[in-house]
């Protein structure tokens, strides 16, 4: 789901030639809306309260929403991009404040808008906001006024169209908001989207895709099974292309809202191929589950009510490695798969996906193909031919109407004679007549995709594919996703394509030659073997594609011919088990020749010492040599290495050196772990675009070489260095992730940049020091600390890790903690500038099963929970969790209220949290704890009427397997339901509950912070027009303009305009001194002394 924003010249013009063709050949009532909902409001009155949380509440039910920023309104005239957003939404969300007839902007809006509901195009929902509808209907009040004013300046006609929308949609069934109502907004806001919601699904029965077409039916019957209690899991069977993960997918975009946890995993046979099952395993299970998942044991996982698509099963031991029959009661777990035996072996449904209908296949062609439901009437005899030439197969309706869209007739006839020729029904045939649409370039990447590429992230392709062809081919790939041949739309903008497209490549290439040595791409288990065991192939050949399922005989000169070769991909599906299969490559020299063309090579176990002795890396993009368990060297000399982005020598472990790559400017990633052998690393000055290094295992690693500063993760376990300098890692501010696990030698870490999203020094038994540069800095850190997209998952998950560093002094531990303590701090400035006072007020009660069968499982074991009987609330902020491990046996120093026992109370200042916002960190000290070990805890706020609300945490620890002869260990434990504002709370309780475990004590520390200057800083740097809502005379003194009230509204970077400097320069002084203060009253200590609750 997407907000938009803004659209650019070159987007409009697309879309408009597009909707003029439809216009030309469809009517009115076929219009197709690009948008479902269009707003229309006053901004100054509504933009930052009401609207915005609206727009929110649309959004997150997944609603495609316009919402102009004011970037499209200039001028006198409504630009084409509005109007084509009015024209193209379903519903028209109007809210009418009081201002909102003085902008002549806002009443053009509504004019347009009304005269497409009085044609029905367009379902309009009015809000009354604040103001009465019977002033609307007779232009009374305020609005006289304003329509008078437009009568003197604007023309009569216009005013009088105005007048007359203006009136009419005081007519329309709407919903009317007063001031001091005993209805808040928010339940206004909840029965306005509600509504909303009902009428598109009205409107679109089909769902949220108005490409989908004939599911509906098969839909309805699987979301029936879905909802009986007796049936566990759904088969979803068919043949490749018919539309199995469509189906699915439909069903789990209307169920998956009904469930806590709910995950779709695509492509489980290529997954377990390419990850193994352990790392697959471990995936799905965090990302279903949002946790680290080898803390979960299967109790836990028993208590977990979820809802998952497992996508294209293969094999029926993998739903066995994924754990799904470890699922709670009431899981719903749907299976797609081309082997009905597969499904079988379950005791649920299965359901075998049905072809369309001649009907649905035209209307699906004709959507590809004219962008409308049914065909121009002139090519409907060649659609009814086209259609039955599919014969109801979705993905081949799809890829034909996309060849076919935009073409004269003559092309379609020359389209279907040419069909003719080749009577084959098979599927990658008809497939083939979108290949042949293509240019040179546009068919080589096609097949360089299939052959070596698919699966992986669009960027890095692109990266590899342009050192190859020497040209730009991003626009290539886009059309190969226009055209459907390449689906670009799945999570993390992976490049995929349907199976059925990938064999038809196969075959393209098998139809180049007879002979396999005159083909340009090699792959599978008969035609690579035969190319590698002598030196009779031909330049032809561009790449190699190999799954290492068998040994290979490899002649010393198998490549020497291949100069054009810019491929080699010889992996294996599953490295568990392979790790002496090197030893099986019968080899009969060291190699002599690649190929200086190579732009990916990929050779895991590579069984040579070296990569030739002429070889030059000039053209590579990625070299990935894993378990090259034989390679000494890869070149001699220096090379040129500036195309170089990947360099992965995982597990050589007998490389001795890396070579100089002071040219490797753009290398991204350099990845050295368990090269045991390694001594040092050469130079990385140069290294200016390096984000990620692994060096863990490398033993003999001792010295910390001095990293490039846009690095982002470093990866240094299981070495021998003694200490990180300061000099080495302070400077580095774009670093996220360091890892120095079981550093036994490892005696201090200085100068930590201290914004780390993970630092992990477990084991680390000899360190001894600890620091952070600028441990209580002047200004946030300058980088978003947090993610933001949904607010519905886990957005940042941050953990700092020392346990079992049993000989880090009192210094470190207290620099540990500070540093906490202030990202606990950024964390909290950061969710505050994403909100506003009133949504992070709100709090959404949850309804959580899961919690409720994990207390009934807990108390029938003889278990005393103690856990909530009522309502159970979460906090509007984004969700996020800190966890830091400490050593130790003593409550913190920081942590001013403790407790010997599993809870504890506190009392809070009820004008400070009415106000502003309080928060809390707690500190949980466990005593010996082995796998499995996690505690949760609940938090209850008292109000000063006497209300409580109850929130919901847990935790575990980041290394879920623990340390053998562990002993105590302190937890430090943060996440957004911890921070609460504008609420008069006058007191706060904590109850613990450990598993696996004994809880020696807990510990509270609170925190106020005055929420509204953190706003006002954002306001003030994102929009000086805000500065005249938010600051007051008091703020500012008695500045004055000299600037028109138009120059300052107007005001922006991009627009000429400058503000006056001593305007600015107020603006920026009070911004500093606001900080100050702020940071003065944070973690405001709380006195006492012990307190059992």
């Amino acid at each position: 789901m997407y907000l938009f924003v803004s659209i650019t010249g070159s987007t409009v013009s697309f879309v408009l030639r597009s909707y003029s063709f439809m216009a030309s050949s469809s009517s009115s009532s076929c219009r197709q809306p690009e948008y479902q909902v269009f707003l229309s409001f006053r901004g100054e009155e509504t933009r930052l309260n009401f609207t915005s949380h609206l727009l929110k509440a649309l959004k997150d039910r997944g609603i495609y929403v316009f919402y102009d920023e004011e970037t499209l309104k200039m001028g006198e005239e409504l630009s084409p991009a509005l109007l084509k957003a009015i024209a193209e939404s379903q519903i028209a969300i109007i809210i009418l404040s009081e201002g909102y007839a003085s902008s002549s902007w806002c009443l053009r809006e509504l004019s347009e808008i009304m005269e497409l509901y009085t044609k029905e195009l367009l379902i309009v929902v009015p809000i009354f906001f604040h103001i009465n509808p019977s002033d609307v209907r007779s232009l009374s009040g305020k609005f006289k006024k304003y329509f008078d004013e437009h009568q003197r300046k604007k023309p009569a006609r216009d005013v009088k169209q105005w007048k007359d929308a203006f009136a009419k949609v005081a007519d329309v069934k709407g919903c009317h908001i007063v001031e001091n109502s005993h209805r808040s907004e928010s339940e206004h806001i909840e029965e306005i989207v509600k509504g909303v919601w009902n009428k598109l699904k009205s409107k679109s029965p089909s769902g949220h895709n108005q490409n989908l077409v004939g599911i509906d039916d098969q839909k309805a019957k699987i979301i029936s099974w879905v909802r009986m209690d007796q049936i566990r899991t759904i088969g979803i069977c068919g043949m490749g292309g018919i539309g199995k993960t469509t189906l699915a997918e439909a069903v789990y975009d209307e169920v998956s809202s009904d469930f806590h946890y709910h995950y779709f995993l695509y492509n489980v046979r290529e997954n377990f191929e390419k990850k193994g099952r352990q790392s697959l395993r471990n995936e799905f299970l965090s990302s279903l589950l949002k946790q680290d998942a080898s803390s979960l044991s299967n109790l836990v996982l028993r208590v977990k009510r979820v809802f998952v698509v497992l996508d294209d099963v293969d094999e029926p031991n993998q739903l066995e490695d994924l754990c799904v029959e470890h699922f709670g009661r009431g899981s719903k777990i749907i299976l797609t798969s081309r082997d009905q035996q597969v499904l079988r072996n379950g005791d649920g449904k299965i359901y075998e996906v049905t072809k369309l209908s001649e009907d649905d296949s035209l209307k699906l062609f004709s959507k590809y193909a004219f962008k409308q439901d049914n065909p121009i009437a002139d090519f409907r005899d060649l659609s009814i031919r086209f259609a039955n030439y599919a014969q109801g197969l979705p993905l081949a309706l799809k890829v034909l109407g996309s060849a076919l869209l935009s073409k004269h007739k003559e092309d379609w006839v020359s389209e279907m004679d040419k069909l003719k020729k080749y009577p084959e029904k098979k599927v990658f045939d008809t497939l083939k007549i979108s290949f042949d649409g293509l240019d040179e370039l546009e068919r080589d990447i096609f097949l360089d995709v299939a052959f070596f590429f698919k699966g992986r992230i669009r960027e890095d392709v692109t990266k590899i594919l342009y050192s190859s062809y020497k040209c730009n081919v991003r626009s290539a790939i886009t059309k190969l996703e226009d055209k459907c041949l390449l689906d670009i739309s799945t999570p993390d903008n992976i490049l995929w394509m349907h199976d059925l497209l990938e064999d038809m490549c196969w075959n393209i290439v098998r139809q180049e030659s007879d002979d396999p040595r005159k083909r340009s791409r090699l792959r599978g288990p008969v035609d690579v073997p035969l190319v590698l065991k002598d030196n009779k192939v031909t330049d032809s050949v561009k790449g190699i594609s190999f799954e290492l399922r068998k040994t290979l005989k490899i002649c010393d000169a198998a490549f020497e011919k291949m100069t054009n070769l810019r491929y080699i991909k010889l992996y294996c599906p599953d490295l568990v088990g392979h790790s002496v299969l090197f030893k099986k490559w019968v080899l009969f020299h060291d190699l002599k020749y690649l190929s200086d063309e190579l732009c990916y090579l990929h050779w895991e176990y590579y069984p040579f010492k070296a990569l030739g002795s002429n070889f030059s890396p000039k053209n590579l993009v990625e070299l990935r040599l894993p378990y090259g368990e034989k390679i000494e060297l890869l070149w001699s000399g220096d090379q040129d290495l500036q195309n170089l982005r990947v360099l992965d020598l995982n597990r050589c472990s007998k490389l001795r050196e890396i070579p100089n790559l002071s040219t490797a400017i753009n290398l991204e990633e350099l990845i050295c772990n368990g090269c045991r052998c390694l001594v040092e690393l050469p130079s990385m000055k140069h290294l200016t675009s390096l984000k990620r290094l692994g060096l863990s295992c490398c033993e003999n690693i001792k010295k910390v070489p001095n990293f490039p500063e846009k690095i982002e993760e470093i990866y240094m376990a299981n070495t021998s260095i003694e200490d990180v300098p300061s000099s080495s890692i302070s400077r580095i501010k774009s670093l996220q992730k360091l890892v120095v696990t079981r550093c036994q030698r490892l005696k201090s870490l200085l100068g930590l940049p201290p914004y780390l999203e993970k630092i992990e020094a477990d084991g680390c038994s000899s360190l001894q020091t600890v620091s952070f540069t600028d441990q209580y800095p002047n200004i946030f850190p300058e980088h978003d600390l947090i993610v933001v997209d949904s607010p519905f998952q886990l957005k940042r998950l941050d953990s700092i890790v020392f346990e079992n560093c049993i000989k880090l002094n009192r210094d470190a531990i207290n620099n540990i903690v500070a540093n906490t303590l202030l990202k606990i701090e950024c964390i909290t400035k950061q969710l505050v500038e994403r909100s506003t006072v009133e949504s992070a007020k709100g709090l959404v009660e949850k309804v959580d099963s899961n919690w409720m069968d994990y207390k009934t499982l807990m108390c029938s074991s003889g278990g005393s929970v103690g856990y909530p009987e009522g309502k159970v609330y979460e906090t509007s902020y984004y969700k996020v969790k800190l966890v830091c491990v400490l050593p130790g046996c003593q409550m913190l120093e920081q942590f001013e209220r403790w407790s010997r026992y599993s809870s504890i109370a506190v009392e809070l200042d009820p004008d400070k949290c009415s106000s502003g916002l309080v928060g809390f960190a707690l500190c949980i000290v466990l005593n010996r704890y082995g796998p499995g070990v996690h505690f949760r805890f609940k938090s209850q706020l008292r109000t000063t009427s006497g209300d409580c609300h109850t929130f919901i945490h847990s935790c575990s620890p980041i290394n879920g397997d623990g340390y053998e002869g562990s002993d105590h260990a302190r937890f430090i434990v943060f996440d957004h339901n911890m921070l609460h504002e504008a609420m008069p709370y006058v007191g706060a309780s904590f109850k613990f509950q450990s598993y696996f475990t004994h809880l020696d004590c807990v510990g509270v520390h609170v925190f106020y912070i005055d929420a509204a200057i953190i706003r006002r800083k954002v306001q003030l740097s994102d929009d000086v027009e805000s500065s005249e809502i938010f600051l007051t005379e008091e703020d500012i003194g008695q500045t004055k303009s000299s600037g028109s009230e138009e120059d300052q509204r107007n005001f922006s970077p991009d627009n000429g305009h400058e503000p006056e400097p001593n305007k600015i320069k107020t603006i920026f002084s009070l911004l500093i001194e606001g900080l100050q203060k702020m940071l003065q009253k944070v973690f405001f200590p709380c006195k006492g002394k012990v307190e059992h609750a």
